[in-house]
C-alpha cells in the first residue's frame, strides 16, 4: 500500500504542470481588470483635483474608494499574471490606475466645464459595455460557446444605445 502511494505521487510530481491562462484570455483578463482600474483612478484622481482647486478633504471617501475599486483588482491580476509568468501584465494595470488618476488630476478645466457630464459618462458607460460585450462575444464564438455569445452581443446593443445618442448630444454642445 505505501509503494502504491509513493508511486502515485511520483507520477504526479512528473505530471507537467498545466498552464493557467493563456496569452489570448490572459489578455481578456487584463482588459477587463483595466476597467475597475481606469473607474477607480478616476474617482482617486477627482479627489485630488478638488483638492488642487482648494477644496476641503470632505470628499476623503472618493479616495478611499477609488483606490479600493483600482487598486483592489491589481493584487487580484498580480496572483493570476505571476504564475504563468507575465509580470509585465501587472505593470500595465498599475500604469492604468497612474494614468487614469493622473488624467482625471490634470484634466482641462475648461475642457471640463464645457462638456456636459450626463452626455461624458454616457459615452464612457456606452463605449465600455459595447467593448466588453465585443470582446466577450468574439471571444466566445472562437471558442464556440452559444450563451456567453448571446450575453456579449446584449451587452454590445446596449452600449449602442447608450453611446449614441448621448455622442450625437456631445457633437451638438
Amino acid at each position: 500500500m505505501r509503494r502504491e502511494a509513493s508511486t502515485r505521487s511520483k507520477r504526479v510530481a512528473e505530471r507537467p504542470a498545466p498552464e493557467f491562462m493563456n496569452l489570448q484570455s490572459s489578455l481578456a483578463f487584463l482588459g477587463f481588470l483595466c476597467i475597475f482600474h481606469v473607474i477607480g483612478g478616476v474617482m482617486a484622481g477627482s479627489f485630488f483635483r478638488q483638492l488642487r482647486r482648494g477644496g476641503a478633504w470632505r470628499e476623503f471617501s472618493r479616495l478611499v474608494v477609488g483606490v479600493a475599486f483600482g487598486g483592489l483588482p491589481i493584487l487580484l491580476g498580480a496572483s493570476v499574471f505571476f504564475e504563468p509568468g507575465i509580470p509585465f501584465f501587472v505593470a500595465a494595470e498599475v500604469g492604468a490606475f497612474i494614468l487614469a488618476v493622473l488624467g482625471t488630476l490634470f484634466f482641462p478645466d475648461s475642457l471640463a466645464d464645457s462638456l456636459g457630464s450626463k452626455q461624458v459618462v454616457q459615452v464612457a458607460v456606452g463605449g465600455v459595455s459595447f467593448a466588453i460585450g465585443l470582446l466577450v462575444a468574439v471571444l466566445s464564438l472562437r471558442q464556440g460557446a452559444f450563451v456567453p455569445v448571446i450575453i456579449g452581443l446584449v451587452f454590445v446593443v446596449v452600449g449602442v444605445v447608450v453611446f449614441v445618442p448621448a455622442f450625437k448630444a456631445l457633437l451638438k454642445q
